[in-house]
């Protein structure tokens, strides 16, 4: 191969491999004609426009990606025709475009510009649903783009600025329009009864109280006057509502930094609303939202809480007995629960004192009682708690100065043990004593009288006086 033929033909092969990758597909690519669905008819398009379909078009219709319009009349009174999906690439649709298929439902994509009139003017099928994308560029909708169709609400994109003449004519379940930027243009809708125009905070002065003959709301003003009250893990928030702006509030969001907005569930409309989720110990500022059927409304100014759980707590005693006049040890607190703001009792013992801050109780009790229980409540913002405390003051005993007695009954003591003493000492001579009386007996009579003896038997005689007979002088 020539090299110069070589290198045009690696320069086509980067050039087409470019496009591909970047998706966009060279306008030439696209041109031709394409079966409609599954059926034998076909669409053909030109350039990149769609230009005509088959009168037995039917079925199921693709766009391929790359055609930037729908020409006039594209598939006008294609009946068979039951959905169409259309590619990114679309720009405009026009006049007719769509008009008296049996599409039932309609998704325009984000580039598309503008929608000519009675583009989707569908009588032969009920199309009950128009959705547009996300930040799309729609800037017109030709008039009765959207005549004899079906839906109840529809949602018109920010970048709209003109409006056709009765777009929604013939359209009897049509209930809310939304309307996101500042819309212009003539005319108004053949039913306007129960219809409600729903527009942006911002863009409601440009409306005024009705548009077209139907009601204007907007999102609700914000709240105002928030009060938050804490809970455990919650938030309980007090507020003012503002004005519902002709549309029902019907919910309230909150969020911590006036970015990231959560919507209340179960929904609730109602003030106060509560906060859920919280972490207890924990400062939140706090904004909400007014929500009703136009949107979002403008946040409140936020509001500060801590949340906290009901006090829990013990005490390091829980019954005591202390004699009169008698320091008491009393008790100490324990909390295991969220702060505790205060503390109260239900009677103070005479002589001691309760400390409302700690709780505790100290002294010294000054009067006899009977075992007594006392209530000890802790308190916050969240609630109360409570534990119990019994304590007996018992009187002093007595005491009496017996020192005399005591030295009285030594000296008693003592004297009975000398008695004691004494008798044994005489006791003890009694013996020696009968001896000798029986001793100076026997020597007196030995001196003034005469023994006489018989056997065993002794007798004794004057002296000088004779013996009985049988005895024998000794």
């Amino acid at each position: 191969m020539p090299r110069k033929l070589f290198r045009t033909n690696v320069v086509a092969v980067i050039f087409v491999s470019l496009f591909s990758v970047s998706g966009v597909t060279p306008a030439h690519s696209i041109a031709g004609s394409y079966q409609c669905g599954s059926s034998a008819g076909t669409f053909t398009i030109t350039g990149t426009t769609v230009v005509s379909s088959t009168t037995n078009c039917a079925g199921a219709v693709t766009i391929p990606e790359g055609v930037t319009a729908i020409g006039n009349d594209a598939f006008y009174t294609r009946s068979l025709v039951t959905s169409v999906l259309l590619p990114s690439t679309l720009q405009t649709i026009g006049s007719s475009g769509f008009r008296t298929t049996s599409i039932t439902s309609i998704s325009i994509p984000v580039n598309v510009t503008s929608i000519g009139t009675l583009a989707f003017s569908i009588n032969a099928v009920n199309v009950t649903s128009v959705t547009f994308a996300d930040n799309s560029k729609l800037t017109t909708i030709g008039n009765y783009a959207f005549q004899y169709t079906d839906f109840t609400t529809i949602t018109i994109p920010a970048l709209v600025t003109s409006i056709g003449l009765d777009i929604f004519i013939d359209n009897t379940n049509l209930s809310s329009i939304y309307l996101l930027g500042a819309v212009t243009g003539g005319g108004s809708f053949s039913s306007t009864a129960g219809i409600t125009a729903y527009v942006t905070t911002s863009n409601r002065a440009g409306y005024g109280a009705t548009w077209r003959g139907v009601t204007v709301a907007s999102p609700p003003s914000a709240p105002t006057s928030l009060v938050a009250t804490s809970g455990d893990a919650t938030a309980s928030v007090a507020f003012t509502a503002g004005a519902d702006n002709d549309a029902a509030i019907s919910n309230y969001k909150y969020s911590f930094d006036n970015i990231t907005y959560t919507a209340l569930s179960p929904a609730d409309a109602v003030t106060p609303v509560v906060i859920p989720g919280l972490t207890n110990g924990t400062t939140y500022s706090i904004y909400l939202k007014a929500v009703n059927a136009a949107g979002d409304g403008i946040a409140s100014a936020s509001v500060s809480v801590t949340p906290l759980g009901a006090p829990v707590f013990t005490l390091s005693a829980s019954t005591e007995s202390r004699t009169v006049n008698t320091a008491a040890t009393g008790f100490t607190i324990n909390s295991t629960g969220s702060a505790i703001a205060g503390f109260t009792i239900s009677a103070t013992p005479s002589g001691m004192s309760f400390n409302t801050t700690t709780g505790a109780l100290t002294g010294t009790p000054n009067t006899v009682a009977l075992a007594t229980t006392y209530t000890i409540t802790a308190t916050n913002t969240a609630g109360t708690a409570t534990q119990t405390f019994t304590f007996t003051v018992t009187a002093a005993p007595v005491s009496a100065d017996n020192s005399a007695a005591q030295a009285a009954a030594q000296a008693e003591a003592a004297r009975k043990a000398r008695e004691q003493q004494e008798l044994r000492e005489i006791l003890a001579l009694i013996p020696k004593i009968g001896e000798l009386t029986l001793s100076l007996g026997e020597t007196t009579k030995s001196l003034y009288s005469t023994k006489c003896v018989k056997g065993k038997s002794t007798k004794f005689v004057k002296k000088g006086a004779k013996c009985p007979r049988g005895f024998a002088r000794k």
